[in-house]
């Protein structure tokens, strides 16, 4: 439950790092501190909810039944693919209308879906010259921000209050810290 939900943030903010480095170790450079500083309260969060589980009692939660679906199905790549682009499109036109402060809303836009698209967008403008290092770190945690925001929504829809109640806690840490970083380092 609780648990499984913070590894899946922490994997998230692994997988960012992972996907800026295939086009520039510069942008992953900069972008390690403030998803590091997510990933560290995340994994902090689902080591304090795993020593809770090994405390409790034992009580398991009910089995169900998984149901996977086929990984090379077709239409997932085509609806990803059309993302990307619309966020690629969507992302240049604001740059160029509003500057940064537009590249950034277009990011926290995007991070409502997806964040892999914004952070392939980000590396690569910021690779290319076109966008500033630390504004492509801002941007790309900014999605991740407004990704995390998401998943906090659904925890609190899908669990009720109690499931969310400290799930939101630790993601909410997390997404001060990487801010606050993110903002410090494009400020300065």
């Amino acid at each position: 439950g609780q648990l499984a939900t913070l590894l899946a943030s922490t994997i998230m903010f692994a997988r960012v790092l992972v996907v800026s480095s295939l086009i520039s170790a510069s942008v992953t450079k900069t972008l390690a501190l403030p998803i590091g500083a997510m990933a560290v309260c995340t994994m902090a969060g689902a080591l304090w909810k795993w020593r809770s589980l090994r405390i409790s009692d034992g009580e398991s939660a009910k089995q169900g039944e998984l149901e996977l679906r086929n990984p090379f199905s077709l239409l997932p790549a085509l609806t990803w693919g059309l993302l990307l682009a619309t966020v690629l499109v969507a992302s240049s036109m604001a740059r160029n209308a509003f500057g940064n402060s537009g590249f950034i809303a277009t990011a926290a836009v995007s991070g409502l879906m997806d964040v892999d698209a914004i952070t392939l967008a980000a590396t690569r403008l910021a690779a290319g010259g076109e966008l500033d290092m630390d504004v492509a770190a801002l941007a790309i945690t900014v999605a991740v921000v407004s990704n995390t925001i998401v998943k906090g929504v659904i925890s609190w829809v899908s669990g009720g209050r109690g499931y969310a109640s400290d799930i939101a806690k630790v993601l909410g840490g997390a997404m001060a810290g990487g801010l606050v970083v993110a903002v410090a380092r494009a400020l300065s």
